[in-house]
């Protein structure tokens, strides 16, 4: 937006009433707030949703108001697929042509938005392969199939969990400080 008029109340009753009297779909909105990066001349907000079909049902620009409240405004960048809508193919090949098997899985499944080699720590990649789709439906279907055949070849499918990240660090004898907490530990930030 341009203009601060607009407030994270007006963009919540503005989405769901939109969804609601254009698409009868109901979309579950966590929390909406202005972003600590907008610029001066640039109101920004963030919209943070309770599931994934609310997502998947955002991600399709034609679900959006024209505006809020006559206010127009742009998209300075377009999400990140959330780990709840991502799958897992299980013992892909290493010496396949990866840029086929990409397009084959897109041609399959348009929904498929990313088809992603996965890495070691080492940085080589491994056997897997992560799928981030734009529907929770299509995700849904291909959990229950748990399987997904490309090229003639049938391969496992599986959830995605996305790595977790460490908060406590349990080193407290060598960690041991006045007023410690793990944001300022650095074994924790080294890693």
């Amino acid at each position: 937006f341009t203009t601060g008029k607009i407030t994270p109340n007006h963009i919540k009753e503005g989405l769901t009433g939109h969804a609601i009297e254009n698409f009868k779909t109901e979309i579950n909105i966590f929390n909406c707030r202005l972003s600590t990066r907008s610029s001066n001349n640039e109101y920004d907000f963030l919209i943070f949703l309770k599931d994934a079909s609310s997502f998947s049902f955002l991600l399709d620009l034609k679900h959006w108001p024209s505006n809020f409240r006559n206010e127009n405004f742009t998209f300075s960048s377009s999400p990140a697929i959330p780990s709840q809508l991502s799958l897992i193919i299980k013992n892909v090949d290493l010496r396949l042509d990866f840029n086929e098997f990409c397009q084959e899985i897109k041609t399959r499944y348009p929904q498929v938005k990313n088809v992603i080699r996965l890495k070691n720590k080492f940085n080589n990649e491994i056997k897997l392969v992560k799928l981030e789709l734009t529907s929770n439906v299509v995700r849904d279907e291909l959990l229950i199939k748990r399987k997904m055949t490309i090229d003639y070849i049938i391969y496992d499918i599986d959830e995605y969990l996305a790595p977790g990240n460490i908060l406590i660090c349990w080193e407290t004898n060598s960690c041991s400080q006045d007023s410690y907490s793990s944001d300022s530990c650095a074994r924790i930030l080294a890693r």
